[in-house]
């Protein structure tokens, strides 16, 4: 028996706060917010001087990049608002690349120790 499982994307409104940008769009369960903030710095040319937060607003807290959107229970309606904080030092979004790699990969290591 093949398994015929679909995957339904996610209908989400993705918020910028600095700008008021609001966007609706559809995700697919496994995108990570860290996907969806290169996307957002693309699409809407935010500065990449800049570290960026998501947060869920139903949820009421900022959430880990390198989850995917189901890990998070991120269902169709939340609000994903993205905040800018300062990056001390010149940091920017390739800094933040690195470190999701490295968290992300710190995690795969704990989980396959368990």
């Amino acid at each position: 028996m093949s398994d015929t499982t679909e995957i339904h994307p996610i209908e989400v409104v993705v918020r910028d706060v600095a700008s008021a940008r609001i966007n609706k769009i559809e995700v697919l369960p496994d995108v990570t917010p860290f996907e969806l903030l290169q996307t957002a710095v693309s699409t809407w040319k935010l500065s990449e001087n800049y570290e960026y937060v998501v947060r869920i607003v139903r949820q009421g807290r900022q959430v880990s990049l390198t989850q995917t959107m189901t890990a998070l229970g991120v269902v169709t309606g939340d609000v994903l608002e993205i905040q800018a904080l300062g990056i001390a030092a010149g940091g920017s979004m390739r800094d933040v690349a690195r470190e999701a790699r490295r968290t992300s990969a710190v995690m795969r290591a704990g989980s396959d120790a368990i």
